[in-house]
C-alpha cells in the first residue's frame, strides 16, 4: 500500500520502519512482521478504484470487496470513511 500513497512533505514513508544497524537483524525482522500501521491502512480511501483493484490483486485478494472487509475488521467502521 505504501508505494501507491503519496507521502506527506516528501518524506520517505518506509525509512523509519527499516531496522537500525544497532540491533540484531533477527529481532527487527520478527518484530516488523507483526506490526500493522493503522494510519497507513486508513489512507486506503484516498486511492482511486483502479489503484484499489491493483493493490487487492497484488495482495492476493479476489477483489476489492474482500480486501475492504479485512480492513474493516482491522480498523472498524470509523477507519474507513467511505462506508
Amino acid at each position: 500500500l505504501l508505494p501507491a500513497l503519496t507521502p506527506y512533505g516528501g518524506l520517505n514513508a518506509k525509512a523509519y520502519r527499516l531496522p537500525s544497524g544497532m540491533r540484531p537483524v533477527g529481532v527487527e525482522a520478527a518484530a516488523g512482521r507483526t506490526i500493522v500501521d493503522g494510519a497507513v491502512l486508513a489512507r486506503w480511501a484516498e486511492l482511486g478504484a483502479a489503484k484499489r483493484a491493483e493493490i487487492a490483486g497484488k495482495g492476493g485478494y479476489d477483489g476489492v470487496a474482500e480486501l475492504r472487509d479485512e480492513l474493516e475488521g482491522v480498523l472498524g467502521w470509523s477507519g474507513l470513511a467511505y462506508f
